[in-house]
């Protein structure tokens, strides 16, 4: 347990292998402080498996990324804790970041208080597919969309059972998830009190962007145009959903389609 900065202590670069990175005491008390925006706290590139274990550790004060996963890696992240991690003047997320056919797994993790700009601030993925299971991603901010999570470029996140909440996309759509070009499945989630600064409070659903929600609450989320609790341009499925108590400045304050 303790805080661990300092060369050595970021820009970790997992090998694809069977190994397992855990901590003695858990995240509350083991944390890595990155200490600055030039450094990424983890970083998987080229064929991890599940196989390949992140677990029980705080990762802080990362600027590329506090877990960044490259070039088809896929290791499972448990347990962890990825909360005021910033990435400035790119397309990456401050908390995950996952590109290039990537497909992480993360378990019970928490997602919190990371600033990405322009998008993605908890969750970023580009030509990625990362399923997210039980996780909270929560208090996360974009300069303009995808406070929570941003999914763009061929990509295909998977979300079950996890809790979107207080996330904002300061200047643009989705202010939880933000879905263009690519595909997303929210299985069983809660989306709450999220804000975008254009429509897609909840969730926004752009060009080529494909939806399919089931058995998800989509509530008090607010929008500055439309769509307060979802904004969809194209393809969305929803079955078994609640959309309560959403607001939107112009109209469709619970789903707007167009």
């Amino acid at each position: 347990p303790g805080v661990f900065s300092g060369a050595g202590n970021r820009d970790i670069r997992v090998p694809a292998m069977p190994l397992v990175i855990t901590s003695r005491a858990g995240p509350d008390a083991t944390e890595i402080d990155c200490g600055g925006d030039e450094y990424f706290g983890f970083y998987f590139s080229g064929g991890h498996d599940t196989l390949t274990v992140l677990e029980g550790v705080t990762v802080t004060g990362a600027g590329k990324g506090a877990v960044a996963c490259y070039d088809r890696a896929g290791p499972l992240i448990r347990r962890c804790v990825m909360t005021r991690n910033l990435f400035a003047g790119g397309w990456h997320g401050g908390g995950v970041v996952c590109e290039g056919n990537a497909h992480p797994l993360l378990r019970e993790c928490t997602i919190s208080d990371n600033w990405g700009d322009p998008h993605g601030g908890g969750v970023f993925c580009k030509s990625a597919a990362p399923e997210l299971v039980d996780c909270l991603i929560t208090g996360n901010s974009a300069t303009k969309s995808g406070g929570g999570v941003t999914a763009m470029n061929s990509s295909h996140p998977v979300l079950r059972r996890c809790v979107i909440t207080a996330n904002t996309a300061r200047g643009d759509d989705g202010g939880g998830v933000y879905v263009i070009m690519s595909s997303a499945t929210l299985v069983d989630c809660i989306v709450t009190e999220n804000a975008a600064g254009k429509g897609g409070g909840g969730i926004f659903s752009g060009v080529n962007g494909i939806l399919d929600v089931s058995g998800t609450v989509i509530a008090r989320n607010l929008a500055s145009t439309v769509g307060g609790g979802v904004h969809s341009l194209t393809g969305m499925t929803m079955r078994g959903c609640t959309v309560v108590r959403n607001r939107a400045a112009s109209y469709g304050a619970g789903i707007q389609c167009m």
